[in-house]
């Protein structure tokens, strides 16, 4: 055979294998369009910060009608948004004739990160006591500046007989660190710097804005709706947790600092505001209005440790128990009661290296949540 000739075998060898790896590929594709009910749209141009979009006062808000899936090495969760952006089943305007509005305001541990819409502590005190409507506004990385503008938005809409505002100990410098809207403190009041220019592109937000190019370039390359490079992309990094699971690794993690040591003494005082303001917006829509302080994982979990911020950071609970005796704020604090827990049973309540609550310390959270409000008579006993 010339040398013509087996070059020109070569060629129908390759080609023949090449269109044979098509050929499986394609039919692989199909039978996962057929009988594959786990796909799920991973980018959407339309909303290229994935479950947020932009909001010209807020910066940020979660978007309506998401279902977005979420996921690292310790729980794989889905995130539905309901029309009004909300973690929560769909919500009439007019509230039931026969059941209290509560509208719980938070960060990440109140919308629940990591866990499903279902088994965060809004749904679970919703369980608990079927005479509540429960409206799950918590927004992850909303701190009270957020919140405060969130809840001047929307509780004309909701109209809600009872609000609680979940405080989390980072709430002291999600505010003071601010890009945009940034809250100042003027005259003992609260002021708001909004941003120049009102627009997605704000420096604000280049963290939002790094991810859509970095998943822009990549969908550019690869097909978005191939089912087949959703199935094996997904399996491949599932895979990938599981073995950093079960290589483990140093327990202490560090977190960037706060502030540095004494600084956040002079951050209060704007807290102090901010928090004294959502009562007053919360009592002017007619609402009644209570704070819940919800503990780090460093409280409750003795063998867990984070180093890099100092300890006073998380004590919080001291300070806000004083605020709220002075403004006579209904508070609930279920520190003592889940480190007794803790140690009572010895199951953790958060995800250990995530430290958002799991779903059992979220059921505990509920629990605790709903006795207090009755505690403090702000609910009735019910059932």
């Amino acid at each position: 055979m010339s040398p013509r000739s087996r070059g020109v075998r070569a060629l129908q060898t390759g080609g023949l294998a090449v269109a044979a790896v098509l050929a499986c590929l394609l039919v692989l594709e199909l039978a996962l369009r057929l009988l594959w009910s786990g796909y799920y749209p991973k980018w959407d141009p339309q909303r290229p910060w994935d479950e947020f979009d932009f909001h010209p006062v807020r910066g940020y808000t979660p978007g309506p009608g998401v279902v977005h899936f979420d996921r690292n090495r310790e729980y794989q969760v889905w995130l539905r948004h309901n029309s009004a952006g909300f973690r929560s089943p769909e919500i009439a305007r007019e509230a039931p004739p026969d059941r209290t509005r509560l509208m719980v305001v938070g960060d990440s541990q109140t919308y629940g990160t990591g866990v499903e819409n279902d088994e965060a502590y809004p749904a679970v005190l919703e369980r608990l006591d079927p005479s509540l409507q429960v409206i799950n506004a918590g927004v992850p990385g909303y701190g009270p500046d957020k919140q405060l503008l969130l809840l001047r938005e929307t509780i004309g809409t909701w109209s809600p007989d009872l609000v609680v505002l979940a405080f989390f100990w980072n709430d002291l410098f999600d505010a003071r660190q601010a890009e945009y809207n940034r809250p100042v403190l003027r005259d003992g009041k609260v002021h708001f710097v909004p941003p120049e220019p009102a627009s997605p592109e704000h420096p604000a937000f280049r963290v939002f804005n790094a991810r859509k190019e970095k998943r822009a370039r990549r969908y550019a390359i690869v097909p978005v709706e191939s089912r087949l490079y959703r199935f094996v992309s997904d399996r491949t990094k599932l895979l990938r947790y599981a073995i950093q699971a079960r290589l483990g690794g140093e327990e202490r993690r560090a977190l960037p600092r706060a502030f540095a040591p004494g600084e956040e003494d002079a951050a209060w005082p704007l807290c102090y505001a901010l928090l004294r303001e959502i009562a007053q917006v919360a009592r002017t829509g007619g609402a009644r209005f209570a704070l819940l302080v919800v503990p780090d994982q460093v409280q409750v979990e003795p063998d867990v440790s984070v180093y890099a911020i100092p300890d006073a950071l998380w004590k919080v609970q001291e300070r806000i128990a004083a605020f709220a005796a002075r403004e006579g704020i209904a508070l609930i604090d279920p520190l003592d009661a889940m480190r007794a827990r803790r140690q009572r049973d010895g199951r953790p309540l958060y995800h250990r290296r995530d430290r958002h609550l799991n779903p059992e310390g979220h059921r505990h959270m509920g629990e605790l949540l709903l006795a207090g409000l009755r505690r403090q008579a702000l609910l009735d006993e019910g059932v």
